[in-house]
């Protein structure tokens, strides 16, 4: 396994990269790019739709069963054989669930910030073997309760007045900050921004 230990892994939500998919604001991948990279990290992109095999140009209602059918399986499957030890993952939507569900077996990374990853909701892994961090919008009706986050280890954080794709606004820096920050705090209480 490769050891670098300044690296960081970003997968997309399931509109992927821009160059896959012009039609949806993916501003928030430059805005996460950069900000890693300011603090040292070499960041590798990764959509979720090319690590699902599914179509881009399908629209988010025939992409989500994709998804659950085949593509969540195919790229936790990618991911876990990826020889690449990373010190912090950071996933989006259906890119933190990828995480998440890789984590669980035994991708080899240092740390994992999930943002806006609802479909954790249906997780029952009791936790992850490393430090977790799940953040959601408080308004976001398919978020897990911040019990479920507690059962599945992650210290959770809930951005107020915010819905599922918070991440694509003005506070996306403070929530990766916060994040981030969070990975090496030994408490699981919750935070709320």
């Amino acid at each position: 396994m490769q050891q670098t230990t300044n690296r960081a892994l970003f997968i997309s939500d399931m509109d992927g990269l821009q160059n896959e998919n012009s039609k949806v604001d993916v501003s928030y991948i430059d805005t996460t790019s950069l900000f890693l990279e300011g603090l040292g990290y070499q960041v590798d992109l990764m959509s979720s739709l090319a690590l699902a095999n599914i179509d881009p140009d399908m629209s988010n209602d025939e992409r989500h069963p994709q998804f659950v059918e085949h593509g969540i399986e195919t790229a936790v499957t990618k991911i876990v054989t990826n020889d690449i030890h990373y010190a912090l993952a950071v996933g989006f939507s259906m890119g933190g669930t990828l995480l998440w569900k890789a984590v669980t077996r035994g991708f080899s990374v240092g740390g994992i910030v999930c943002i806006s990853a609802t479909r954790l909701r249906y997780e029952s892994q009791a936790t992850t073997p490393v430090p977790s961090v799940l953040i959601f919008g408080d308004s976001d009706p398919f978020a897990p309760s911040a019990t479920k986050c507690q059962q599945l280890g992650g210290q959770l954080v809930t951005v107020n007045n915010s819905g599922h794709e918070f991440y694509k606004s003005g506070a996306l820096i403070a929530v990766l900050n916060r994040g981030i920050s969070l990975l090496n705090t030994p408490n699981n209480t919750n935070q709320v921004m």
